[in-house]
C-alpha cells in the first residue's frame, strides 16, 4: 500500500513539475503583446523557481515600462543584492524609476554613476537636464555644452538657450543662435523660435541676413518658408514673393503675401485656384471678397452681380460641408453688397438677419441691416437699428459716420 501511495506522489509530482521552457515562452508572448504586468509575473516566477538572476534583471527591464516605478526600485534594489557587478541597463532603469517618483537626488546621483562609465553626449545631456531641475545651472552648462560640442543637437542646444534665458544672459543667446544657424541650419521649429526671439530682442535685421544666406547656400523649401515668414513680419511682400515664387510652395503662402501686400487681383486668383484645386467653398467666397476689394472704387453693377452670384453658391457649398466661424461674416458681406448696389435690398436683408442670428450684437451686422431699412425707406426701422450700435464705434469709422448722417436726414423728413 506505502508503495502504491509513493507511485502516485511521484506522478504528481511529475505532473505539476516546472517548466522552464515554457515558462520563457509564455513570457515572451507576454511582452510581444505588450502584457508587461503579467511577462514581470512570469519572470519573477522564473527566477523564484530557478534561482537564476537573468530572469529576476528581465522581470525588471519589462517592470520599466509599467507605471510602478516604486516595484521597480524594489526589484533592482534586491537584483543589486544578489549581484555584485554593476549593469549600466539596470542602473538607467532605477535612475528613470527615481525620477518618475520625483526622487531628483537619488536619480543624478546614480546619472552621475553612469556617466563615469559612459561618459556619452546622450548621458551628458541627460545629466544637464537634471541639473537644470535641480537649479545647478553652472553643472547643468558643463555636460549640455560637452553634449553640444560633439553632437550639434537641437535639443542640447534649445536647453543651453533655456540657461541662458533664465539666468538673463540674453546676449549669449544670439550668438549661439547665430553660429548654430550659420554652421547647421535649423529644423523647422527651431528656427520658429530662433525668429521669435530675434523679433522680441529686436534682432530681425539679423535673423533676416542669416536666413537669406542660409537660403542661398541650402536652397529647400522649408529654409525657404523660413525667410519668407521673416519678410512677412517685415511687410517685405516683394521680397517674399521672389523667394516663394522659386519654390512649389502651398497656394495659400501665396495668398497670404498677396493679400498682405494688398494685391487683392492676385489674392483673388489664387484663392480661386485653390477653389478649384480642393473644392474648399471658402476660398470661393475669398475669392469673391478680395475680387471685390480689387475691383471697389471702379466697380460697376454687373460686375457685383457676378461677385454676388458667386458669394451665394459658395455660401450654399459651405453650409452644407461644415459649420464654420466666419459664415455670419459671409453672409453679411453678401447681404451688404447686395443692399449697397441695390441688387436686391430685401434679399440681402435676409441674409443680414441670418448672420445676425449667428451674431446678433455685430455692429457691422447691425449697421448692413439700418442701411437695408434705409434703402427701402423704412426710415424708422433704420433710426432704431442703427441706434444699437455704440456711439464710440461710430466716432471711430467714417462708414458708420455717413450711414448716421443719411439714416437721420431719413428719419427727420
Amino acid at each position: 500500500m506505502r508503495r502504491i501511495i509513493c507511485g502516485i506522489l511521484l506522478c504528481l509530482c511529475c505532473v505539476f513539475a516546472f517548466d522552464e521552457d515554457e515558462a520563457i515562452n509564455e513570457a515572451l508572448d507576454a511582452v510581444d503583446a505588450k502584457e508587461y504586468a503579467k511577462a514581470r509575473d512570469l519572470y519573477l516566477v522564473l527566477y523564484d523557481e530557478s534561482g537564476k538572476v537573468e530572469y529576476l534583471r528581465e522581470g525588471i527591464l519589462v517592470s520599466s515600462l509599467l507605471n510602478d516605478p516604486r516595484g521597480t526600485i524594489n526589484l533592482v534594489q534586491s537584483f543589486q543584492k544578489k549581484t555584485k557587478d554593476e549593469d549600466l541597463e539596470i542602473e538607467k532603469v532605477l535612475a528613470d524609476s527615481y525620477l518618475k517618483i520625483g526622487d531628483l537626488n537619488n536619480s543624478i546621483r546614480i546619472i552621475e554613476k553612469i556617466k563615469a562609465k559612459e561618459d556619452t553626449p546622450l548621458v551628458q545631456e541627460i545629466l544637464g537636464s537634471l541639473y537644470v531641475q535641480s537649479k545647478r545651472y553652472d553643472d547643468a552648462l558643463k555636460e549640455l555644452q560637452k553634449a553640444y560640442n560633439e553632437t550639434h543637437s537641437e535639443a542640447s542646444l534649445e536647453k543651453i538657450i533655456a540657461i541662458y534665458l533664465d539666468t538673463q544672459k540674453t546676449n549669449l543667446v544670439g550668438d549661439l543662435l547665430n553660429s548654430h544657424l550659420e554652421t547647421y541650419g535649423c529644423s523647422q521649429e527651431l528656427c520658429k523660435k530662433s525668429i521669435e526671439f530675434y523679433i522680441q530682442t529686436k534682432q530681425i535685421s539679423r535673423v533676416e541676413k542669416l536666413l537669406q544666406r542660409i537660403e542661398e547656400r541650402s536652397p529647400t523649401i522649408q529654409n525657404a518658408t523660413n525667410l519668407i515668414a521673416v519678410y512677412a513680419y517685415e511687410k517685405k511682400f516683394d521680397e517674399a514673393l521672389e523667394v516663394a515664387k522659386k519654390y512649389p510652395l502651398n497656394r495659400s503662402i501665396l495668398l497670404e503675401l498677396y493679400v498682405g501686400k494688398k494685391d487683392f487681383e492676385n489674392a483673388s486668383k489664387q484663392a480661386e485656384l485653390i477653389y478649384q484645386e480642393g473644392k474648399n467653398p471658402e476660398f470661393l467666397i475669398l475669392a469673391q471678397i478680395y475680387r471685390f476689394e480689387a475691383i471697389k472704387k471702379s466697380a460697376k453693377k454687373q460686375d457685383i452681380i457676378k461677385i454676388v452670384t458667386e458669394l451665394k453658391k459658395g455660401i450654399g457649398e459651405l453650409k452644407k460641408a461644415q459649420n464654420n466661424s466666419f459664415l455670419a461674416e459671409y453672409l453679411n458681406f453678401l447681404g451688404y453688397l447686395m443692399i449697397d448696389y441695390e441688387i436686391d435690398v430685401k434679399g440681402g436683408m435676409g441674409y443680414v438677419k441670418e448672420a445676425l442670428k449667428l451674431d446678433a450684437q455685430n455692429y457691422e451686422f447691425i449697421d448692413s441691416l439700418a442701411w437695408g431699412y434705409y434703402k427701402i425707406g423704412e426710415c424708422k426701422k433704420a433710426q432704431e437699428e442703427f441706434s444699437k450700435i455704440p456711439k464710440a464705434k461710430i466716432e471711430e469709422l467714417e462708414e458708420l459716420k455717413k450711414h448716421k448722417q443719411l439714416i437721420s436726414s431719413c428719419f427727420s423728413k
